[in-house]
């Protein structure tokens, strides 16, 4: 059986974008210093280089090994049974998004610390008054909208069937 296109653009997307981040993240702690601002975009965008035990504004600092196993679940629930269901191309989009925001960050966990599953995740992008982050961050948070934009649309999709007396397949 020949594979699907969506499952093709989620397992590349995923490798692509799990490659980029974890490349940006070589370069940011071979550059940057830790802690000291770098403006690229005045105060609007800056590199700071910080390393994170916990998730999204440094929530959970103390939970690094719940997060990792977290991360291992989430990330073969995609595999296992994401991927085999992915039928369409907006699916395998956001699939792909989630399995390389996930794989990025685990990745630090497994490696970046003092023993496998204790690792900080390297953040480095900087806005104004928000949690510093990187590029799985936003493979992650872009996979998110992606979700929410396909239930609405088809919701959206469902209501207009029903008001015109069909149904959607």
């Amino acid at each position: 059986m020949q594979p699907r296109p969506a499952f093709l653009l989620a397992l590349g997307i995923g490798v692509f974008g799990y490659a980029i981040d974890q490349l940006t993240k070589f370069v940011a702690v071979e550059r940057l210093t830790e802690r000291q601002p770098v403006e690229v975009i005045g105060t609007l965008l800056r590199f700071t280089l910080i390393y994170n035990p916990g998730a999204a504004f440094g929530l959970g600092s103390s939970a690094t090994l719940a997060l990792s196993i977290f991360a291992i679940v989430a990330l073969l629930a995609c595999v296992i049974i994401g991927l085999p269901r992915v039928r369409t191309m907006p699916q395998g989009l956001a699939l792909g998004l989630l399995m390389a925001g996930i794989a990025g960050n685990l990745h630090d966990r497994l490696l970046r610390g003092d023993s496998p599953l204790f690792g900080e995740v390297v953040d480095f992008f900087q806005l104004p008054n928000f949690a510093i982050f990187n590029v799985a961050d936003i493979c992650i948070t872009s996979a998110a909208v992606l979700v929410i934009l396909m239930a609405f649309l088809d919701g959206r999709r469902e209501r207009k069937a029903e008001a015109q007396g069909g149904s959607v397949q």
